[in-house]
């Protein structure tokens, strides 16, 4: 039996249903990475003030993008280093 690909629909799933399913996933799994970057802000780490607001704008950057693209638009993504 071959296996199933992870972007393959469910069978009989609807594409509401799919995009319930993958946006509940999605969603949460990037608020678990954005507690853990707040983890950064923790005594254990050292940022400076430059790097904590370099992180604060890109994240805003980026769910800015977001909203663009819901409203229909295509923004340029982009990639973060510190």
């Amino acid at each position: 039996m071959a296996e199933k690909k992870k972007s393959e629909r469910l069978i009989g799933e609807t594409a509401r249903q799919r995009t319930v399913r993958l946006a509940s996933r999605r969603v949460s799994s990037a608020l678990k990475y954005i507690d853990l970057i707040g983890n950064l802000a923790g005594v254990n780490y050292q940022l400076t003030e430059d790097e904590k607001q370099r992180i604060i704008r890109v994240l805003g950057d980026s769910v800015s993008r977001v909203a663009k693209r819901y409203a229909g638009e295509k923004p340029l993504t982009t990639r973060f280093t510190l």
